[in-house]
């Protein structure tokens, strides 16, 4: 009684099968896997580049300061007379004089405001690239998504297609022990020959082999599953049926859904767009920076009879008049890109087109493979019926059912494979669609 409670008491802990549908294996993988949150990561960090980008458009605050032991004596000269010539004293001062400070350390201290100006449009223009640029990589997001999707939903029908062929080989042992059984009473009434029991029990082994060798592989594709959803590799669960072979799109519009939703094609068309901005933003650097800054200097421990503190309020005008053709050559280069990204604009649109057609041709050429196995699969079924039922009335042989049995088991083989196949082909499709659930 004790051991029996022992094993009630672990079966509860034991982990339970639980049903896991395609849908819901999408939605997982799409909110956990690992390499969608890194390229969410690495999208996410242009944000960071736009909102330091903006801060230039404002005010720009500098402070420098300078320390060390003075190399000249700074002087002043003044001049006979620069302060007037007063009744009674004379010419102020009445020599010329120069006043200077003495080679000692000091320091320089400077502050500036400056609020640019003419920069503003490249400025913006350099935020509008920045926006592209974050386009651009939640585009790349989203193919990583697709990508993944795509990984799925092939590793959730080979997981299918093992558990099938799992089921269909523990179907065969369990007709494989009833006719053992059946032909050791056929055996010993004399009806069957030893070698007949032999061969039944040769492939009630065999049929066993297969059962251990469909099981590790199960195990590996659904660690690999887990592992793509993002969740704990050994958790327990078991496929359900897919969908039927019944979805097939329009060529023609499967390809404009393509064309519209691939992230690639997005990317092009961002990219395009971003090298147009490029340009127009180094179109402004043949014109002069011109800000409004205050600016303030201060020395300190200089002789008190120097102009230790100087402030200026005014514009600031930084212009490169000459560059020896520097920023004429670097605007064709920008022309060029342009030209580069609309050739590759249009030659990742044919790309596209040719893979949706691709991807759509196999799809049907599945479809109809798994019509056709369907009907070999159903025939063979018969034949193995007709066989039980001829045996059991004593008009036909043992290796006739057997002979049939070998040829229903192929037959499902056929008709696992082709299930497989539109499988993957749809789940090719999809992706050269760009669809991302």
């Amino acid at each position: 009684m004790r051991m029996l409670f022992v094993s009630f008491w672990a079966a509860g802990f034991l982990p339970a099968q639980s049903e896991l549908t395609l849908d819901r294996a999408v939605r997982l993988a799409l909110d956990h896997n690992r390499s969608i949150e890194q390229a969410s990561l690495n999208s996410s960090g242009t944000a960071d580049a736009i909102a330091a980008a903006k801060t230039q458009r404002l005010p720009q605050f500098k402070f420098s300061t300078t320390s060390g032991l003075l190399l000249t004596r700074p002087t002043i000269t003044f001049e006979r007379g620069a302060f007037g010539e007063y009744p009674g004293i004379g010419p102020v001062p009445g020599n010329t004089t120069d006043i200077s400070s003495a080679r000692k350390p000091t320091a320089l201290l400077s502050g500036e405001v400056a609020l640019p100006l003419t920069q503003q449009r490249r400025i913006r223009l350099g935020i509008r690239s920045l926006e592209l640029s974050q386009k651009i990589g939640d585009q790349q997001v989203r193919l990583t998504r697709q990508e993944v999707v795509k990984q799925v939903r092939k590793a959730y029908y080979s997981i299918l297609q093992t558990q099938s062929s799992l089921d269909a080989v523990e179907q065969s042992l369990a007709l494989l022990r009833e006719l053992s059984a059946e032909t050791t009473q056929y055996v010993k009434v004399g009806t069957a020959l030893d070698g007949d029991l032999l061969n039944v029990k040769a492939r009630l082994a065999q049929a066993e082999y297969d059962k251990v060798r469909l099981t590790g592989p199960l195990a590996t594709q659904k660690e690999q599953l887990n592992y793509l959803l993002g969740r704990p590799i050994e958790t327990e669960f078991r496929a359900t049926a897919a969908v039927e072979a019944t979805w097939v799109p329009e060529l023609p519009s499967a390809r404009e859904r393509a064309v519209a939703a691939r992230p690639e094609v997005e990317q092009a068309r961002l990219k395009l767009q971003q090298a147009e901005v490029d340009h127009r933003k180094k179109k402004t650097e043949f014109l002069p920076d011109v800000s409004l800054a205050a600016t303030y200097y201060s020395a300190l421990n200089m002789s008190s009879s120097l102009p230790r503190n100087i402030a200026i309020v005014g514009a600031q005008t930084s212009w490169e008049p000459f560059d020896w053709g520097r920023k004429r050559n670097e605007l064709a280069q920008k022309d060029k890109a342009i030209q580069e990204a609309a050739v590759a604009l249009k030659d990742t649109e044919d790309r596209v087109r040719i893979e949706v057609g691709s991807a759509y041709r196999k799809m049907q050429e599945a479809r109809v493979m798994v019509a056709a196995s369907r009907a070999n699969q159903e025939s063979a079924r018969e034949g193995v019926r007709l066989a039980s039922v001829r045996l059991r009335l004593n008009a036909a042989l043992l290796k006739s059912v057997l002979e049939a049995q070998a040829e229903l088991a192929s037959a499902d083989d056929r008709a696992k494979q082709a299930m497989l196949a539109y499988w993957s082909a749809r789940a090719d499709l999809e992706k050269a669609m760009g669809e991302e659930q």
